[in-house]
């Protein structure tokens, strides 16, 4: 083999791994993009969620808005003499 021939091998072989890894890398970039798409998405659902959840709990915990609601439905505010205590007795925890 001339000398000539070994460097052609040479630089073929290297171009070759070159492009092969150059190859690999556009496949491994695509599928990270997928990855990173998907895990957006679901980020942006989770968020809504989290969003709905917090205006549930607003409407839930709010004085005004649980009035609003007793006030709806006929309840009213109990007077002192109709709150009875109880005593929680040591026999009924076990």
């Amino acid at each position: 083999m001339s000398k000539f021939q070994k460097k052609f091998f040479f630089y073929a072989f290297l171009i070759f791994i070159f492009a092969l890894i150059y190859v690999f890398e556009q496949v491994q970039s695509k599928i990270m993009l997928r990855h990173i798409n998907k895990v957006n998405i679901e980020k942006t659902k989770q968020l809504e969620i989290c969003s709905k959840l917090k205006k549930q709990y607003a409407k839930l915990v709010f004085p005004e808005r649980l009035y609003e609601i007793a006030k709806k439905n006929g309840f009213v505010i109990p007077k002192e003499k109709d709150i009875i205590n109880i005593k929680e007795d040591e026999t009924d925890k076990q």
